[in-house]
């Protein structure tokens, strides 16, 4: 199991999460296709929704993580990577990831 962080812009919480597989990285997200939406620069990534701007329900809520100007949509998850690229446990701490991400509201139509 990899230890993990979900940001979920909407009940605007972060929560510490274990996930095993790829299936369990989709369940926790809600989605059907993931990407990196941000590198992180201690090697961890935050992956998202990659069909976010496609879902037909309203967006209201985003969050930005550290100084990106890039607003990342639904729910992310900060997972480490390994030196092949495997998912590992994250080095990001729940206190970094407190101070680094900012959950804003947005006036967004699909």
């Amino acid at each position: 199991m990899k230890n993990t962080i979900l940001i979920d812009p909407i009940n605007e919480t972060l929560t510490e999460v274990k996930v095993d597989t790829l299936e369990d990285i989709y369940s926790m997200l809600d989605v059907e296709l993931i990407q990196v939406g941000h590198y992180l620069p201690n090697g961890d990534v935050i992956y998202v929704d990659e069909e976010a701007l496609l879902k037909s329900t309203p967006i209201n809520k985003a969050f930005f993580y550290g100084e990106s100007r890039t607003p990342l949509l639904g729910k992310g998850l900060i997972i480490g990577t390994g030196k092949d690229g495997d998912s590992v446990s994250c080095l990001t701490t729940m206190d970094e990831a407190e101070q680094q991400v900012r959950i804003v509201s947005v006036a967004f139509k699909n």
